[in-house]
């Protein structure tokens, strides 16, 4: 979060080299434990992922049947 004092917004770019696949989302008011200082919007932010995810995987399924991949 915005307010966390271990891992500094100016760093967030350096994590995101080491895990380009992540999605970084900068959480006003929290701290290092986002999900200790507002669990609901950080289970909204997982259900949100999680479906973007899903969704996409069915997708990809999809044209990979089609393409008789597997």
């Amino acid at each position: 979060g915005t307010r966390d004092v271990v891992l500094f917004a100016g760093q967030r770019h350096n994590v995101h080299n080491y895990f380009p696949q992540a999605r970084i989302i900068p959480m006003r008011g929290l701290g290092h434990v986002p999900m200790s200082d507002d669990p609901e919007r950080i289970a909204q932010i997982i259900d949100t992922s999680a479906a973007r995810s899903f969704a996409r995987e069915k997708r990809l399924g999809s044209l990979r049947d089609k393409n008789g991949e597997r």
